[in-house]
């Protein structure tokens, strides 16, 4: 098979182009281009050559023949007789689906639609994808493969980095914190453009020797390009001289991937030289890296940090991560994919209106993720604690990325995916099937649909391990479950693997559930009758801790969460729920009044009082989930049916899941979910940790 590749720079003119419009595609080929030399021969074509001629040569020889084409929509080649498959990456909520500026292409609608099929990288750009497209649409989720090429380097991962010193050649690196940021004051900005120009003239002499970059301390990396306003670049200067100002032993090392020395670093030194004095360092350094100086920034790295607006997928987060850095990162648009509470000091962030980054009208059509400052500062500094006392959770988290990147961007996803590409277009029909996820189209119940309800933000997620967002478990896992009910929640960890612990005051509810648990094969399970007062085990036996919805019930929540407390071990995750007060104040007054007395709800919890009593207990929440608004109305309208508990049809019921069904699939279904979560939740819930 002949596999043509694309991309709008290649390896002779990406060095003086890096920053330019689409120039990142040319590295995403070049990680995808050793699993496509598999798959057939590769050839590169440019603009000007005759891709169909090349394809009908294919043909006459009964040799398949397919171009991979790695650019944006709206620059696709359209109308070829040789199948072309579209990679690109996407990091907003909708795709264009407008056009302007007389180009219909600019509405991804068209060339999408011309080509049926399309690769991206992450799975918010297929939900994107699919929101338009439609939810049959054939797309994949393939990130580029570039595990396996880093991972080796794991081995040197660690939080204090002893001197190292980086030959650089054809590249400069700037010391901040070693020049007059005077003369970089915008009033001032004529003088600081010559300094520059002369700068940039020096680095063009041929006889210039190598210069040496030393890092020493606790070592932070970002590689992007600081043309691009997504990059959030004045945040991560900035929070980082916030957090470290008078400690020399932070370093940030900021790798600039554009080609014009000027546009790289004058704003970066203009908005630097207002913060003040500092002691930390902040090293800049700009020019295309020899591969082995690259890979010699990675070893010398602590820590990758991230704090943009959205990612398609972050090839330097990729990297890092999968060489065993951890992040300081926020966990939205493709970072969600792989960015979690057990490999990354995780920044909040929140969604904002913007627009889509290449519509020069600025039209407000999409959300862009803003991320906290406060977070941003208080994660750097959280992780700078870790790096420098607490060496096991750095070599924890050190193994956690490896493992959530090999899960996320190895070889094998990608060859496999690659597969179920080219059998839907029809030229490998050996291929094994898509894996893309199955859309939901037929009619569902009110607990298939509640399911899919919270599924589809990361809820009972198999792929990422994790039974919430932030709360993985696997098989080294050691997971108590207080008030474990019938077991529906804890299922999923047994199905990881992981010790059980079941714990309930009812004494055929823990028999049930220890039955129809073990069916999922975890590595053991215990059962325990009790009130909880005390729990029957050990002081920090638990890596993981499960209490959800049971603290209303209780008549002394304060006592069963220092229980909770008691048995995990430092560093242990906490998934902890209660009903939304919101949804507590709905039922009053339609629900029987027996819903309202013991054994069943005896207090309401108000958001604060519930986050309250989980920090007072000594843990920190590192995750807030309100959701189930489906529950709440559903819920309400159960009462008013007048069936008994248990029973769960009747038109009402069923109109109602059947419009929530059609909320969900709409093109706006995903941001009305939450809109409406967060106003009215049937549950509250929190990712926690016991500090250790």
């Amino acid at each position: 098979m002949i596999i043509l590749v694309h991309s709008t720079y290649d390896e002779t003119s990406i060095a003086v182009n890096l920053g330019a419009p689409e120039y990142s595609y040319w590295f995403v080929r070049k990680a995808f281009a050793p699993i496509l030399a598999e798959l057939g021969t590769v050839v590169p074509v440019s603009d000007d050559d005759d891709i169909d001629a090349i394809w009908r040569s294919a043909q006459e020889r009964g040799e398949g023949c397919v171009l991979f084409a790695f650019n944006p929509p709206q620059y696709m080649p359209l109308g070829l007789s040789c199948p072309v498959i579209p990679v690109f990456a996407w990091e907003f909520d909708r795709i264009p689906d407008e056009s302007w500026n007389a180009n219909p292409q600019e509405d991804w609608r068209m060339p999408l639609g011309a080509l049926g099929l399309a690769i991206t990288h992450c799975g918010s750009a297929v939900a994107a994808v699919r929101r338009t497209m439609g939810r049959d649409y054939p797309i994949w989720a393939i990130p580029a493969p570039v595990f396996s090429r880093n991972m080796h380097r794991r081995t040197s991962a660690r939080g204090w980095q002893e001197e190292t010193e980086i030959s650089l050649s054809g590249c400069v690196a700037i010391n901040v914190g070693a020049i007059d940021l005077e003369l970089f004051r915008p009033e001032r900005a004529p003088e600081s453009t010559r300094a520059l120009h002369l700068l940039n003239r020096s680095l063009s002499d041929p006889g210039r020797s190598p210069q040496c970059l030393s890092l020493r301390g606790v070592v932070y990396t970002a590689v992007f390009n600081p043309a691009d306003g997504r990059k959030n670049w004045l945040d991560m200067t900035a929070g980082f001289i916030w957090a470290f100002r008078h400690d020399r032993d932070a370093v940030l090392v900021l790798k600039l991937t554009h080609a014009d020395l000027h546009e790289s670093v004058q704003g970066i030194l203009e908005h630097v030289s207002k913060l003040g004095g500092f002691s930390c360092r902040i090293m800049l350094v700009h020019g295309m890296m020899s591969d082995e100086a690259y890979g010699a920034l990675l070893e010398a790295t602590s820590f990758v940090v991230n704090t943009s607006d959205g990612e398609g997928q972050c090839l330097p987060l990729m990297e890092y991560m999968s060489a065993g850095r951890p992040a300081v990162a926020p966990r939205h648009s493709a970072m969600a994919d792989y960015i979690s509470i057990d490999d990354a000091f995780v920044i909040d962030s929140h969604e904002r209106p913007s627009f889509w980054p290449h519509d020069e009208r600025q039209a407000t059509r999409c959300l862009r993720h803003e991320i906290s400052f406060s977070s941003y500062v208080h994660q750097l500094r959280e992780s700078f604690r870790v790096a420098r006392h607490d060496p096991d959770r750095y070599a924890a988290m050190s193994s956690a990325a490896t493992a959530a990147l090999e899960g996320f961007c190895s070889d094998d996803i990608a060859r496999a995916r690659l597969h179920a590409v080219l059998a839907h277009a029809g030229i490998a029909d050996d291929a094994p099937p898509a894996e893309a996820p199955t859309p939901v189209e037929r009619e569902l119940s009110s607990f298939d649909l509640g399911l899919h309800d919270v599924m589809i933000n990361g809820w009972y997620n198999k792929g990422a391990g994790e039974l919430a967002p932030g709360f993985p478990v696997s098989a080294e896992d050691i997971v108590i479950d207080v008030g474990c009910g019938d077991g529906g929640v804890v299922g999923f960890c047994a199905g990881q693997g992981a010790h059980i612990i079941l714990a309930d005051i009812d004494a055929q509810k823990v028999a049930a559930a220890a039955n129809k648990i073990d069916q999922f094969g975890p590595s053991r399970v215990d059962a325990h009758v009790t009130d909880g007062n005390p729990l029957p085990v050990d002081d920090g036996i638990a890596t993981r801790v499960l209490c959800t919805e049971v603290l209303e019930h209780v008549d002394d929540p304060v006592q069963l969460m220092g229980e909770l407390v008691r048995v995990g071990r430092p560093g242990a995750l906490y998934l902890i729920s209660v009903p939304g007060g919101e949804h507590e104040k709905l039922q009053q007054g339609i629900a029987p009044d027996v819903y309202f007395q013991k054994p069943n709800h005896i207090r309401v919890f108000t958001a604060e009082a519930f986050e309250a009593l989980i920090e007072d207990a000594g843990l920190i929440i590192e995750r807030r989930m309100p959701m189930s608004f489906f529950w709440s109305m559903w819920w309400l309208f159960f009462w008013q049916t007048g069936l008994p508990l248990g029973e769960g049809s009747h038109p009402t019921l069923d109109n109602w899941a059947k419009t929530w069904h059609g909320v969900l699939k709409g093109r706006d279904g995903m941001r009305i979910q939450r809109k409406l979560d967060a106003f009215m939740p049937k549950v509250r819930a929190v990712v926690a940790r016991k500090p250790g």
